[in-house]
């Protein structure tokens, strides 16, 4: 008998059975301790995600607060829309410090970090980052608003 293969969504769905924070709607898995979307094309890029530091991390985080973190999930329902939270949180963040005259450098102060990942319960990116994506449209917003 010939062997069939499996949909991209039967796939899923295996691969992502014994890990209890993914979760997967037959298109994309999703990681609620991380609350970001994971690469799938391959089990092996799930495995990976598993594996890192900051998975690891927010997974600690996420058994300490799992209440919270499944009414976040409720609130932003697809892997789509918490992205754009996401992005909302990020240049809010690149906007408050650049109108409040604190360089982006600060950010990278490992006490200053740690605050904001514990009470933000998520990633704080580099400032290399907040820099490249997310200065440029909060001077713009400034602009429109002079």
């Amino acid at each position: 008998m010939p062997k069939v293969s499996n949909s991209k969504a039967d796939l899923l769905k295996k691969w992502t059975k014994n890990a209890k924070h993914l979760s997967t709607d037959g298109t994309v898995v999703y990681c609620n301790a991380c609350s970001k979307q994971v690469s799938s094309n391959q089990k092996f890029q799930i495995d990976q995600h598993l594996a890192t530091a900051i998975h690891k991390e927010m997974e600690k985080r996420f058994n300490g607060n799992v209440q919270q973190t499944f009414v976040s999930t409720a609130l932003y329902g697809s892997s789509q829309q918490n992205q754009d939270s996401k992005n909302e949180i990020y240049f809010d963040l690149c906007n408050s410090v650049a109108q409040s005259n604190i360089p982006l450098n600060k950010l990278e102060q490992p006490a200053f970090r740690k605050f904001l990942e514990k009470y933000c319960n998520r990633h704080i990116p580099n400032e290399s980052t907040l820099r490249n994506n997310y200065l440029k449209k909060c001077y713009q917003n400034h602009r429109k608003g002079d």
